[in-house]
């Protein structure tokens, strides 16, 4: 296990037809919102013979400094705490054929701004929804997914892999006037997983279908493209 500590400051601003306007919940008569947090961090992580377990834990304290917005009223502001909890299992179910289980969990006991609020949707928590489509002061998210070899490329130790997987996320707000009349989605979908020359290069592509309808802006069928060297 380690331990990290963080002191982090974060700003965003909103405007209206390029004019400053307090549109984000929590920001001020301009439409600026200043968060400065002190963070801990733990993470663990337990390798076995055919599978890893890795854990992370994070608080996170919002403190008046470093000219943070602070409202003095019953609105969210730069004060607040939360903690996000995120686990990933790998297990090995036969050569190069894992399966993945993912889970993350944010909880606050009291109404936050939204540049600390969960964001849900997009690669990285439900596949088949466009980015950051929910936001909310609580939130859960399952995946499973699994990885089928179907070719492998011996001269540049290639491996390409389909992936199948379903994605949950759910979030809410502490302030019940302020909960979404859909507040989870759901999805599945079909991934396609390159790795080449040890994992030097990896390519990925995700198919994601959603399963629940939110609003009409949000794509029927999602693709997702990431690389890296």
């Amino acid at each position: 296990m380690n331990l990290s500590f963080q002191l982090t400051r974060q700003h965003s601003e909103t405007t209206l037809l390029n004019s400053p306007f307090a549109l984000a919940l929590g920001a001020d008569e301009q439409g600026n919102t200043n968060v400065t947090a002190l963070r801990f961090a733990q993470n663990y992580t337990n390798r076995g013979d055919k599978s890893i377990l890795a854990a992370r834990s994070q608080f996170s304290l919002g403190i008046d400094a470093f000219d943070a917005t602070v409202t003095n009223n019953n609105l969210p502001d730069g004060k607040f705490f939360n903690w996000l909890g995120q686990t990933q299992y790998v297990r090995n179910l036969n050569d190069n054929f894992p399966l993945i289980l993912r889970g993350d969990l944010q909880l606050s006991p009291s109404a936050i701004v939204s540049l600390e609020q969960f964001r849900l949707g997009g690669s990285n928590t439900v596949r088949g929804y466009r980015r950051d489509l929910l936001l909310g002061d609580n939130a859960l998210v399952l995946s499973a997914e699994t990885r089928v070899p179907v070719a492998k490329w011996q001269k540049i130790d290639g491996l390409l892999q389909i992936a199948p997987f379903i994605d949950y996320g759910s979030v809410w707000n502490d302030d019940d006037n302020l909960n979404l009349n859909t507040n989870s989605l759901v999805s599945v979908g079909l991934g396609l997983n390159f790795a080449a020359f040890g994992d030097r290069l990896k390519a990925r592509l995700d198919w994601g279908i959603p399963l629940q309808d939110v609003d009409a802006d949000n794509q029927p069928v999602t693709f997702n493209f990431k690389y890296g060297f």
